[in-house]
């Protein structure tokens, strides 16, 4: 068996750190754009604005 990279040996561990809601919403966007109802450009296009604005809501911005 093959050795993962060293970035995705700890993908479960940083996993459990998202909350439920950003597993179900991306999860979703991917799940959309694999069955074709959301073009992949459109899926990684809302992915990453929502991944950014939610960042900087975070950061206090």
């Amino acid at each position: 068996m093959e050795k993962l990279p060293s970035r995705l040996e700890n993908l479960p561990a940083r996993m459990e750190d998202l909350p439920a809601r950003d597993l179900v919403f991306y999860g979703g966007l991917g799940a959309l754009a694999v069955a074709g109802a959301l073009e992949w450009p459109v899926a990684l296009a809302v992915g990453g604005a929502a991944w950014l604005v939610r960042s900087r809501r975070k950061g206090g911005r």
